[in-house]
């Protein structure tokens, strides 16, 4: 009878245990469910107007006799897109990395 406390203490911080991970999952369900969502608009979005741009490229391109379409049009036609590096990634140094 001793150990009463301590066997009550135990089963709830198992109880809040568990109660805390299924909160901490829906909660991570959510913003995954969000984000998608979010990435979702951006492509809806994005998507018309880059297949406007392209038709209107090749439109451009097929007027004038002596230009050629260049190779790799329909790759760099991806989602998403492609995002810029930073400068310290493509081995540019800037004026903070002279110091």
């Amino acid at each position: 009878m001793n150990d009463l406390p301590a066997i009550i203490g135990a089963i709830g911080l198992l109880i809040g245990t568990v109660f805390g991970g299924i909160a901490t999952l829906d909660r991570r369900r959510a913003r995954l469910n969000g984000e998608d969502a979010a990435e979702l608009e951006d492509y809806h979005r994005w998507h018309p107007r880059v297949l406007r741009a392209v038709v209107l490229l090749r439109a451009t391109i097929a007027n004038c006799p002596q230009a050629v379409e260049p190779d790799g049009i329909e790759d760099l036609v991806q989602w998403p897109p492609s995002r810029p590096r930073p400068k310290h990634s493509r081995g540019e140094v800037t004026a903070d990395d002279e110091g």
